[in-house]
């Protein structure tokens, strides 16, 4: 498809500066083993004519972000995203707030191999 499409075996790079004026909400886990905090800063560095993306980092793995056992995060992020469409939300109960992260801050720790969730 790629070569019928771009005359390429692969898809052309998108030029993620390109995108602004849109809400955007990272939610990245620190133990996630497929999306790395390495990969998830890498996007977010990219983003930098879009003032208005969040990222929001939990302590949890991959599955621990899709099957949680704390749904509070879950809320949160479905209230972001009603919020986003303009639906009329309201505050059902404290949620955890996510560890914000800088890449600076994640290159200085420790190589942690923690397993995913």
């Amino acid at each position: 498809m790629n070569q019928k499409h771009h005359g390429l075996d692969l898809p052309p790079d998108y030029d993620l500066s390109k995108i602004s004026s849109v809400k955007l909400v990272l939610v990245t886990g620190k133990k996630d083993l497929v999306a790395s905090p390495d990969d998830y800063n890498w996007l977010k560095g990219q983003l930098v004519n879009n003032e208005d993306t969040e990222m929001w980092e939990y302590d949890l793995g991959h599955t621990g972000l899709l099957i949680p056992e704390d749904k509070k995060h879950i809320k949160r992020i479905f209230r972001a995203i009603k919020a986003i469409d303009g639906m009329d939300i309201t505050e059902e109960e404290e949620e955890p707030e996510p560890v914000k992260v800088t890449p600076k801050e994640d290159e200085q720790k420790d190589g942690d191999d923690a397993t995913a969730k």
